[in-house]
């Protein structure tokens, strides 16, 4: 049996069992096969790019949070080179003047 005939069947029993023995009712008709397609698509999709790119979901984890690293490691230079190098409170003062209002650091921080 091919593996579309085999979530075919996961969601057949699984509707079963859950509208026969848990009484779910309408939500059972919802939200089973809701769990069975998300557990299909968590573990298939997973495993078709892992196969296209070559790799293994640690190797994929490895190199995702080396590049997360390397963003944050540049951002928090920038900071730095801002906060040391540059009179900050100056740069404070333009980046509420500019935008209006005071009080929110997202926008300092999206300014730097």
């Amino acid at each position: 049996m091919e593996l579309s005939g085999d979530i075919f069947f996961l969601g057949v029993t699984g509707h079963y069992i859950g509208l026969s023995h848990f009484s779910l009712g309408l939500w059972g008709i919802v939200l089973i096969p809701l769990v069975v397609q998300s557990l299909y698509n968590n573990w298939k999709w997973n495993q078709v790019v892992n196969h296209y790119l070559r790799t293994t979901e640690y190797g994929l984890m490895k190199s995702g949070l080396k590049i997360l690293l390397e963003i944050a490691r540049k951002k928090w230079r920038k900071i730095t080179i801002v906060l040391w190098e540059g009179d900050i409170f100056d740069i404070i003062v333009r980046v509420i003047h500019r935008h209006g209002q005071a009080g929110y650091p997202r926008m300092i921080l999206a300014e730097l």
